[in-house]
């Protein structure tokens, strides 16, 4: 004990530098195990480097950023998305329309229809009284499906605008599939029905007109730049008061405008099918589309419109 106490201040001396021993230990030994985890980091990092470089596309360089042109590509995707839903939107149908109103919209709706066909000079397959598919509602007191009914009379109203705006000479035939299972048939029906989704609302509709190759073209025209969306799925031409036509089953996709170029639902470049048409059976057979006979032309075409509530 007497020499702890001659040489106490060299004991606390060597106490205190042992525990700053200590702790210089533990220290190192921390600040080790942090320098093992961010090796670890860095070697995983280092390793997604060049994974990423491994790939065909590349992060990019000094030159080209590709991940900024992936993001700008995200962007411009997004517009596109937009705007290709804005173009498939739900249809201007008013909607909890009773008897009274629909009558008085589907009478108002018919009347126009004939007097702009006349104004057109296009002839109806009716001289007088014809009702665009609608014949058996004429006299109806009480409508089953009016919504159906009404969405149905929009798209006719459609189809005939265009009809009449590219001049056709005259309408044959027009049908349209049944708004209820009851409904009566006049002959106006298609055998095949709509179709619903939980995203969108297609309605087929087949068209017979008569007229040459220029009104064709303004009609598909007229089809590509339409308020509603619709998808010419064939198109059969033959000469008018001739044999049967022979259908063209490449399908035309009408649908938004593309500015991206290439690829994508392009409204105009997918606006006229490709028309290929069937060997001839003699060398000299006449061309339908080139001919300048009158062509006697048949469009099956769906209208699509997205599941939304309607607009009143």
């Amino acid at each position: 004990m007497a020499w702890f106490k001659n040489n106490l201040v060299f004991v606390v001396i060597v106490a205190v530098a042992f525990s700053l021993l200590g702790l210089a230990g533990w220290f190192t030994f921390d600040q080790y195990t942090n320098a093992e985890t961010v090796a670890l980091t860095l070697a995983d990092a280092t390793q997604q480097y060049k994974d990423l470089n491994s790939k065909p596309v590349l992060p990019g360089d000094s030159k080209t950023n590709n991940i900024e042109l992936a993001k700008l590509e995200n962007t411009r995707l997004a517009d596109f998305s937009a705007r290709v839903t804005s173009y498939l939107a739900p249809a201007n149908v008013p909607t909890n329309l009773d008897n009274l109103n629909f009558s008085i919209r589907l009478n108002e709706s018919i009347s126009k229809m004939r007097i702009d066909a006349a104004k057109a000079n296009v002839v109806l397959p009716i001289t007088n009284g014809y009702w665009f598919t609608f014949a058996s509602q004429k006299s109806a007191v009480e409508y089953k499906g009016i919504e159906n009914m009404a969405a149905q009379l929009y798209d006719v109203e459609g189809i005939i605008k265009i009809l009449y705006d590219a001049r056709v000479h005259s309408i044959a035939q027009l049908k349209r599939p049944p708004a209820t299972p009851d409904e009566p048939n006049n002959g106006d029906f298609l055998t095949r029905n709509a179709k619903t989704n939980e995203a969108a609302i297609v309605t087929p509709y087949e068209v017979t007109f008569t007229g040459f190759s220029s009104e064709l073209g303004r009609v598909m025209q007229g089809l590509a730049n339409a308020t509603n969306c619709f998808v010419v799925r064939t198109v059969g031409v033959g000469i008018a008061g001739g044999p049967a036509s022979a259908k063209l089953t490449t399908p035309a996709f009408i649908a938004a405008p593309n500015q991206y170029g290439q690829g994508g639902m392009n409204r105009y470049s997918g606006m006229m099918p490709q028309m290929g048409f069937p060997a001839a059976g003699k060398p000299k057979a006449p061309n339908a589309l080139l001919d300048e006979n009158k062509l006697r032309i048949t469009l099956q075409l769906d209208s699509v419109r997205m599941q939304a509530a309607t607009k009143k």
